[in-house]
């Protein structure tokens, strides 16, 4: 019920293409205008239109890189969210809290983006302590394998995988924790969504024990574009996603 349909006379488009509606959760990417420069010789080199008339696409596409180089370096998954090098820590949380926010193209409706925010995205990195310790215990004897969440907007769902299992195993093997919860677009705060877990259970080599999800609580957007997701929730955890 918090989706309208779209005037068309209300759509406006931000500085990077992307259509914004004041009526609609849906934030649809759009093409950059091209502009064709007559040369006066044939010899002279043509400039890549698209890093020069787009310098903060190519400034977030760096620190983008950037970021995960400094995850991969000093801070790999189950470590809690620390760092090794603590110049690389306080260059993760410069990127992190500042410099990608303030280069976000969907701000700040980046939660009622509902085709940029669906999709299945991979978790890179995050400090929230019970996710970790689950990454570095496994479960009953096999080992973390990935953690990565679906999400659709428009049907208001969310899912929780947390999946185990050794490399050699064929899938039908693997074991995997998964919680559900509904994702709501806040009303009021266009980067912020309300979640209620609804259903959670264990899955360990084909048998299934639920178990009872608790709680709700916020999620808030500080970056989302079609390849990353920067985001914070109630409690001040903080995750690092890229999309599949």
């Amino acid at each position: 019920f918090f989706f309208h349909k779209s005037d068309n006379n209300n759509n406006r488009k931000n500085h990077d293409g992307y259509s914004i509606s004041t009526m609609t959760t849906t934030m649809i990417p759009g093409a950059h205008a091209l502009v064709l420069l007559n040369t006066a010789s044939s010899s002279r080199q043509i400039p890549n239109i698209f890093s020069w008339g787009n310098p903060e696409k190519k400034r977030r596409t760096e620190l983008k890189s950037e970021l995960l180089t400094l995850i991969s370096r000093s801070s790999p998954a189950g470590q809690g969210g620390a760092f090794d090098n603590e110049d690389d820590r306080i260059r993760f949380e410069e990127i992190f809290y500042n410099e990608l926010p303030e280069l976000n193209p969907t701000s700040p409706h980046s939660a009622r983006c509902s085709e940029l925010f669906s999709g299945e995205w991979e978790c890179r990195w995050t400090d929230e302590k019970e996710l970790n310790f689950l990454v570095r215990s496994g479960l009953l004897g096999q080992p973390w394998k990935r953690t990565y969440q679906r999400i659709d907007v428009d049907n208001q769902r969310l899912e929780n995988f947390i999946l185990f299992g050794n490399a050699t195993e064929i899938s039908n093997s693997e074991s995997n924790l998964c919680v559900l919860s509904t994702l709501v677009p806040d009303e009021s705060i266009g980067s912020r969504f309300n979640i209620q877990f609804y259903e959670a259970s264990i899955s360990w080599r084909g048998y299934t024990l639920p178990i009872p999800p608790i709680g709700s609580g916020w999620g808030e957007l500080l970056y989302l574009d079609d390849e990353m997701r920067l985001q914070r929730d109630i409690r001040g955890d903080c995750i690092v996603a890229t999309k599949v």
